[in-house]
Parts: C-alpha cells; sequence; structure tokens
C-alpha cells in the first residue's frame, strides 16, 4: 500500500442489516440465583451492595422471581440496573446510572429491575485501496421487570447515535467507524414514571 490515505471504492447500502436484526430475547441461562437470607445483609455486607443485589437480582431479567424482594407496590419502586445478564458489570458509559436516590439499600427493598441488552450493529462496510472501513452503531434493548416475581413491566429499544459517513478517503490506519452508546439520560427519562419519586 502506498500513501497515507485509503481511496474510496464502494460503500453498500446502510440500513439493509440493520433492517434484517432481530430483536434480542432473554435466553435464560444467566446466572443461577443463589439463596438469600436476611442475616445476609448485615452492615459489612452492605458495603458491597453495588456487587451483591446485581448479582442476585439478575434472575429476575430471566423472568425468575427473587426470594425476598419486595412487591411492586407504592408510590416510589427502588431499581437495580444489570447489563448483558452479567452480575455486577458496570461499563463506562454507564456509570451513575441509576441514581443512588433510586437504588434500594437491601434486597427486601428491591421492586424493580432494568435489564438491558446492547447490540453491535454493522451499518456498512466501505471498500478503500489498502482494506475496508466498517461503520458501527450500537443498539440496546431493555426491559423492565418486577424483581419479586419476574413479570415484566415493560420494554423498549433504543438506538444509539450513527458514526459519520466514510468519505471519499481516509487515513491509511482507519478500520472502523463507531457510533455512540445509548446514552443513560435517555434511559433514564423512560424508566423515571415507573421509578417514582423518593420519599
Amino acid at each position: 500500500m502506498q500513501g497515507l490515505v485509503k481511496f474510496f471504492l464502494w460503500a453498500s447500502a446502510a440500513g439493509l442489516l440493520l433492517a434484517a436484526c432481530t430483536p434480542y430475547k432473554p435466553s435464560g441461562t444467566g446466572e443461577a440465583l443463589s439463596a438469600t437470607t436476611r442475616a445476609e445483609w448485615t452492615a459489612s455486607a452492605v458495603q458491597n451492595l453495588q456487587a451483591k443485589l446485581p448479582r442476585t437480582l439478575v434472575e429476575a431479567c430471566n423472568g425468575a422471581a427473587v426470594a425476598g424482594a419486595t412487591a411492586y407496590s407504592g408510590s416510589f419502586h427502588p431499581i437495580m440496573w444489570t447489563f448483558q445478564e452479567k452480575a455486577g458489570f458496570q461499563p463506562a458509559w454507564r456509570a451513575g446510572f441509576p441514581p443512588n436516590s433510586w437504588k434500594p439499600q437491601s434486597l427486601e427493598e428491591a421492586q424493580l429491575v432494568i435489564c438491558e441488552f446492547e447490540e453491535e450493529l454493522v451499518l456498512e462496510e466501505c471498500a478503500y485501496y489498502g482494506g475496508p472501513v466498517t461503520r458501527y452503531a450500537y443498539e440496546s434493548r431493555v426491559w423492565l421487570v418486577e424483581a419479586a416475581t419476574g413479570n415484566l413491566v415493560a420494554e423498549t429499544s433504543f438506538q444509539g447515535a450513527w458514526p459519520r459517513e466514510c468519505r471519499e478517503t481516509e487515513p491509511a490506519v482507519l478500520t472502523e467507524l463507531r457510533g455512540d452508546h445509548v446514552p443513560s439520560s435517555e434511559l433514564m427519562a423512560w424508566v423515571r414514571e415507573f421509578v417514582g419519586e423518593p420519599e
């Protein structure tokens, strides 16, 4: 390869691959739910709350009831978030979500679980002398469930901003263009009506 730029040859129509994507459905193969008793939730256990609660509540995302969780009732519904059906995994772009004021302080306070599964979508591949450049976007399927029963409360999907289009010439080192992850502000706006306001 000569030079420091790639010269544009051809790009497929964006949207064809995107339209062919099928919605994600929970597989039911999440981490097995371990027995959790009230005695475990001592003052020292609260220090590890962010690690323990997602690990316990992730099964609700697969439709399973979580023993010890509180029924979905009242005007405020504490919520915990899980990602990709993985316990305790917090990607950088979800830091601070949900806000601490929405989170349960014990298993007994947990009423709702918001489950997010993110997919990486191939929008198109642009062919250049020197190698292709692939455009990617992110889409999140989100569903809200009752912790105590595993019943579905609501579900929706969001798509992050798409990357820019391929240009006539690109740097030789460029191999991909990525869009943005779905911003937490969009999830916040959607789930707020289900959570209510802390008392």
